[in-house]
């Protein structure tokens, strides 16, 4: 299963794509959105891919790191790629049938559910790491009860991480959930309808998490934009949603020294000059995303081949990332450890990989998508489901899209969800 082998949501989603693939067989009908042309251009991508690595096949059977020769690393990411498209598929024979409505209530109906266990376990341990409430350890650690939950509570670093272990991969989980939680402001008239909203970004917030706390804010930024742009909702709307986060954090930082100390060291999180200077992870980051550009200056039009950056980055580590830097001299260039060094952005990833042929491409897929949510959007009733649910989606877009700068993998279930959801149905009378 390769990426997938630590990734508990597959033991739900390979199975569903199992029955899914079993039930078309026995109806002899497979839905699939044929006159999508960003669903065709990102099956281009796929298939440059295969192209582009064939082209540098004298390299797959020579080049060995952990290992794993180069083929076999090229089908390992070629199968992670297919299982990434399959699970698309999943969703949108689920949901190509749904009306848009159905599909906006359904959907955040279960992330709100998720979202209440979250807030509640995030609590727990903002209480234990902020306020020293230790007395509280054996009610979180009831959660060790839990499948595919480990209980860790990070009093060093005090980041909070929920039931996702560590503050990166709450991070991504509030990036999906965001623009789903922002939408209770347009389609609620009750006075709690921007809770949901704030608690998003107050987790990224207590998380730690660099990615969190710029994505999150990117996110929230857009989602005032539209605000401001729909002419029935009052600028009413979006002074209390400013005003609402304002008296919370005035408060919150009034009553607590320790939220104020940890207000402080995640602004100063956001300091790139001394990240780099003092954080080896972003050294690590930094240096990696150097030397894929560095070998795509090399082989510019194709690149050296899909999953084939690891093999060729050795040599274009700049000294400034590795010199004192443990992670390479632990990790990376450890042949006894047999993860793979990370490529840290999916962008120069792909740039180094499959060239700038492949980049292009890649980046016409998303432009397409951009440009296919204004389309729905401007062609919606005001503030019907369909419009709604193209807010969300943008929200959520522009989230992951910034979010591959800082990761290498398809494998961010939330995209091929939204773009599910996007894909044209068969029934245009169900979207409303």
């Amino acid at each position: 299963m390769g990426e997938f082998s630590k990734e508990s949501a597959i033991v739900f989603f390979l199975p569903g794509v199992l029955f899914y693939g079993l039930y078309c067989l026995l109806n002899g009908s497979f839905k699939f959105p044929k006159k999508s042309i960003a669903l065709a251009m990102f099956m281009l991508f796929m298939l440059w891919c295969i192209c582009c690595t064939a082209l540098n096949a004298h390299h797959l059977f020579d080049h060995k790191l952990k290992q794993i020769f180069g083929i076999e690393r090229f089908i390992r990411q070629l199968g992670s790629l297919v299982i990434s498209f399959s699970i698309f598929l999943l969703f949108y024979g689920v949901l190509s049938h749904l009306k848009s409505s159905q599909i906006l209530g359904f959907i955040r109906k279960i992330f709100s559910f998720s979202f209440v266990i979250v807030c509640f376990y995030s609590t727990l341990e903002v209480l234990i790491i902020k306020a020293n409430l230790a007395v509280l350890n054996p009610v979180i650690n009831l959660f060790d009860y839990f499948p595919f939950v480990d209980v860790y509570v990070d009093v060093i670093k005090g980041r909070v991480s929920s039931v996702s272990y560590e503050p990166p991969f709450l991070a991504i989980y509030l990036i999906t959930i965001a623009g789903w939680m922002f939408s209770y402001i347009l389609t609620s008239t009750s006075k709690w309808r921007y809770i949901p909203g704030i608690l998003v970004l107050l987790l990224g917030f207590f998380s730690g998490s660099r990615t969190a706390l710029a994505v999150i804010f990117i996110q929230a930024l857009v989602f005032i934009a539209i605000l401001l742009k729909e002419k029935n909702v009052t600028r009413v709307v979006v002074f209390q949603s400013f005003a609402g986060v304002a008296i919370l954090m005035v408060l919150l930082f009034s009553l607590s020294a320790g939220l104020r100390a940890t207000f402080i060291d995640r602004l100063d999180s956001l300091n790139f000059k001394k990240n780099l200077t003092d954080n080896v992870s972003n050294q690590s980051r930094l240096g990696t995303q150097v030397a894929a550009i560095e070998i795509f200056k090399d082989n510019p039009v194709i690149g050296v081949g899909f999953g084939q950056a690891a093999y060729h980055m050795k040599p274009f580590y700049p000294k400034w990332a590795t010199r004192g830097n443990y992670e390479f001299r632990v990790f990376y260039f450890n042949r006894h450890v047999m993860e793979f060094p990370p490529n840290y952005n999916l962008y120069t990833r792909i740039l180094a990989e499959t060239g700038i042929i492949g980049f292009s491409i890649f980046g016409g897929f998303l432009l397409l998508i951009l440009v296919n949510l204004k389309k729905g959007y401007f062609s919606s009733t005001h503030l019907s489901a369909t419009k709604i649910l193209h807010v969300v989606l943008l929200v959520s877009f522009i989230g992951f899209i910034v979010n591959w700068m800082q990761i290498d993998s398809f494998r961010i279930f939330g995209f091929w969800i939204c773009l599910a959801i996007l894909m044209p149905r068969y029934d245009k009378e169900l979207y409303d």
